[in-house]
């Protein structure tokens, strides 16, 4: 929900077949993708996809992608060359295509035969070139597991220092802040920094915005640790779900490692183990409480625009938001928001489904968010009325980022730099110090 929905656009990757004899170029095959995608020539793609493919995407499917990718990303504005990695049996091509208001990562998977076997669109790493021997937006097959570099903001208030969050043998690099003074004989509160959906990186990166590194910086001014991690399907994209043991729902993306990041963090010098706090964005603050609950160690939990409603729910409200913004019809945006609901793997819409997240904890919801809305906001303050643990913070200014604006949001505003809202920063710290 954090992103918009482009950045949501999953389809299947097929499963596996008989290993290439030998590699084979495929890059000319993923251009050619591309300019099917483009042209609409859904058929053609359609005939050229593999049999568990075609039983999830019809040709009108495959037509509806570029027009949906442009609705909400804007005209596509240039791109750069194509590099392929071979995981037999499949050879994997990557492409960063610059769009008018968005840059994305496109992945066609082929299988040993030149099916089309999967299509995925990411958000890319930014343009600007990284230091010296990291991962690059022009070069980012050069490491399967790694994640870009990110040049850390200097904290007038704390440390930054690299951390590891480990869970069996998935290893998520992140960021340690600790507040100056924090010492074993001085401990400090901290917070576990938990994404919204999508492929995100320990800051989440938006355009310009990186809304968890700005939080650990204001809370790091105000005595609190913070704790940020590349996100599991960030770190390992298309693996992820061969290295999560074949299964892929809310668990294995995101609850799991969160508890091992709660876990890290308790036997962290210069941290209270007893006032460890979750701040969950978007999906990260549905799941909040699960965390927590699975944990047993959490002090408590922050939801930063907690949706209610399940993700079926959200999609078609979203899908429906944007339609009116780009021309498509209320029924178009329906059919859209089906056709993406059912191509997330069975077991993450089967725990999306059943889920009904309501636990005590602070919530902080933007007037001007059209990602998750009021409704939402509304649905907890009734289900929690009276509770005396449950505190509320409506920001009518905000979005979906807690920044400030002067309207409602479009995927547009995502890509220019707004800071945080400061009562939002403040309604956090008087929480966790309360």
């Amino acid at each position: 929900m954090k992103r918009s929905l482009y950045l949501l656009l999953l389809l299947l990757i097929a499963q596996a077949g008989n290993l290439f004899a030998q590699s084979t170029d495929r890059t000319a095959a993923a251009e050619n993708v591309l300019r099917q995608l483009k042209n609409g020539c859904g058929d053609s793609l359609y005939a050229a996809s593999t049999p568990q493919v075609q039983g999830q995407l019809k040709a009108e499917s495959y037509n509806a992608i570029w027009q949906q990718l442009e609705m909400q990303a804007g005209a596509l504005q240039g791109s750069a060359a194509w590099q392929q990695k071979d995981q037999p049996p499949y050879a994997i091509c990557q492409k960063r295509l610059e769009f008018e208001r968005a840059a994305l990562i496109m992945t066609v998977t082929f299988d040993a035969e030149g099916r089309i076997a999967g299509l995925f669109f990411a958000p890319a790493p930014p343009a600007a070139a990284p230091p010296a021997g990291s991962e690059t937006s022009d070069n980012i097959n050069n490491s399967k597991n790694a994640s870009p570099a990110r040049e850390h903001a200097s904290f007038p208030a704390g440390d930054a220092r690299e951390a590891t969050v480990k869970n069996g043998k998935v290893q998520l690099p992140g960021t340690l802040v600790l507040p100056h003074g924090a010492t074993a004989k001085r401990p400090v509160p901290a917070v576990v920094f938990v994404h919204g959906s999508g492929p995100n990186d320990r800051d989440e990166t938006i355009g310009p915005n990186r809304l968890f590194r700005d939080l650990a910086d204001s809370l790091a001014a105000a005595g609190i640790a913070s704790l940020r991690y590349d996100k599991r399907t960030y770190v390992y994209r298309a693996e992820t779900a061969s290295i999560s043991g074949g299964k892929l729902d809310y668990d294995v993306e995101t609850v799991d490692d969160a508890v091992c990041a709660i876990d890290l963090l308790r036997h962290t010098a210069g941290i209270d183990p007893q006032r460890i706090y979750v701040v969950g964005h978007s999906q990260g603050a549905m799941l909040a409480p699960r965390i927590a609950a699975r944990s047993g160690k959490a002090a408590g939990c922050v939801m930063l625009a907690a949706p209610a409603r399940t993700l079926d729910v959200l999609l078609r409200e979203q899908l429906r938001h944007l339609a009116s913004q780009g021309g498509m019809t209320a029924a178009q945006a329906d059919s859209t928001a089906e056709s993406m609901w059912h191509k997330l793997p069975a077991d993450y819409r089967a725990m999306a489904s059943a889920y009904n997240p309501a636990a005590p904890m602070l919530f902080l919801q933007g007037g001007n968010d059209y990602q998750v809305t009021a409704a939402d906001f509304s649905l907890y303050q009734e289900a929690l009325r009276g509770n005396p643990r449950a505190h509320f913070v409506f920001l009518p200014e905000a979005d979906h980022l807690m920044r400030p604006l002067e309207k409602q949001a479009v995927p547009a505003d995502y890509q220019r730099f707004v800071p945080i809202s400061g009562k939002a920063v403040v309604a956090i710290r008087d929480f966790i110090h309360q």
